[in-house]
Parts: structure tokens; sequence; C-alpha cells
């Protein structure tokens, strides 16, 4: 057989294997046995169907507990359908899951499923994050006063935002630790969600102040940008403390990849000495 001959048989056999019905793949297989050719590679269809739900499942674990076995199987099958593996790897296969609820009955009437989806994903992108060094509280402390207003930050690659409408993470740790979750209800709020040093995934809601720290962090702005701010969120005289306070947390939670600075003159008065 050529190469164009495989490659076009190839692309017949995953048409089939995806549900196309204008695939007629028996055409290809050679009869023996009781058993027809429809059931032998019906088989083969319905063993790709339950990998590919499996890997939800194994992304998924506590939307699946949460939403059930029923809506589970509708989810699934629905998903795969509208959404056939387009990758070598399966750990991209249900990225759009999130979007896939927001979207179709019944699961768009309940949004925080959507974003239960969402969570976990973020979860997962945390967790499989490149390795990265990370930068300690003994080097903040050491940091020479005149460089504090031109310091910067590099995150560690697992940090991620993630924002939410509802009490979507307090349902994710109730399941997780096996209990009933509580009620969905309407919060919203910020979180960071990272992989610590003993790779496992953590998260931590953070209030505006912070919010606003570490947007501008994460975009390049400097410790003296920061404290400029932040001025307009709480009162001047709390601001230094506050500023080491979320650093400090952030360097002992291994958020921080790295501090940058470069020597320049001290531009405000709010900078800690």
């Amino acid at each position: 057989m050529s190469s164009d001959a495989l490659a076009e048989l190839q692309k017949h056999f995953l048409a089939y294997l995806q549900g196309s019905d204008q695939v007629q793949f028996s055409d290809y297989i050679l009869t023996q046995g009781e058993i027809s050719d429809e059931q032998r590679l019906a088989i083969y269809r319905n063993a790709y169907r339950i990998r590919l739900k499996d890997v939800i499942l194994v992304d998924h674990p506590v939307l699946s507990a949460y939403i059930g076995d029923i809506w589970f199987d509708k989810m699934t099958d629905e998903y795969i359908n509208i959404h056939p593996s387009q990758y070598y790897s399966l750990r991209q296969f249900a990225d759009h899951l999130p979007q896939y609820l927001n979207h179709h009955a019944p699961f768009l009437d309940h949004p925080q499923i959507g974003e239960l989806a969402r969570f976990e994903r973020l979860l997962l992108t945390a967790f499989d994050a490149a390795d990265a060094e990370r930068a300690t509280t003994e080097e903040l402390s050491t940091l020479s006063p005149t460089l504090w207003p031109s310091l910067t930050l590099r995150f560690h690659p697992s940090v991620q935002l993630f924002q939410s409408e509802w009490n979507v993470p307090l349902i994710w740790k109730a399941i997780k630790n096996e209990q009933d979750p509580p009620i969905a209800i309407k919060e919203k709020c910020h979180w960071l969600i990272w992989r610590n040093t003993e790779r496992l995934t953590e998260f931590h809601r953070i209030d505006d102040v912070s919010l606003t720290l570490f947007e501008n962090f994460n975009q390049g702005y400097d410790l003296a940008y920061n404290c400029e701010q932040i001025l307009a969120l709480m009162i001047e005289d709390d601001v230094s403390s506050r500023v080491v306070s979320d650093l400090l947390g952030w360097l002992s939670n291994g958020l921080i990849h790295a501090l940058i600075h470069e020597q320049k003159p001290a531009s405000s008065n709010l900078l800690p000495v």
C-alpha cells in the first residue's frame, strides 16, 4: 500500500471513529469469523468514545460528582460529538468543555457548572505548568532600599488567576473532601491558583488590593507604580506595610519565580525602607 493510500485509509478510519455517517469503512474490512464487520468496527468506535469519556472523568472528577451520572453521560456524549479530538495529546481534549457547558442545555441554566469546569481546568494548568526556580524571602530582605522602587516580579509558570461569579471553589473543596457541597450562590471574587513546592495545587482568595498588585506586577510594572495605584484603595500610611505583606506571602508560598530590579533613584515616599 502506498503512503497516500495509507493516509487516506487512516483518515477514513478516524472519521468513522468520530461518528461520521458518510464513511462506509466496513468496505475496508476483511470478513472473517462469526462477528460481522459492523460489530467488529463498533467495538473500536465504542472503545474510542469510552476512552475520551474517561479522559474527561480524570480531568474533571469534582465536576462529574457534582452533576451526577446521567448529566455526565449526556455531557460527554454531546461534547465528543461537537468537539472531536483535534490534538495528539489528550491533555487538551476537554479544553472547550467550559464553553460547551455555558452554551448547551440543560447546563447553561446552571452557570456554576461551566464555572466549575473552568476552575478544574485552571487547576490542571497549574499542575502541568513548567518547572522553574522560586525566589525566596531572603532575597527580598537583603535587597538594597535603593532598588525597591524599580522592583518587578516574574511569577512562577503555574500561577493562574481565576475570576469567579459563584462560590465554585467552596463547592469544589467540599466535594473534594467528600462533603455535601454548599448551595450555589452568586459570589464574585478573584483567586490565585498555583502549584506549590510539594507539587500540590493550591488556591487562595484575594481582595482588590492584592488583585491590583498581581495584575500590575504581571504586566511588568514596578513597585513604585504599584504603590501609587493602590493609594485609591487604601489609606496612604498602610500602603508600604500592605505591599510588603503581599510580597512576603507570595514568596513564602512559592508564587514568585524571580525578583528583578535595577538601580535608579527612589521616586516615591511610599516605598519600604
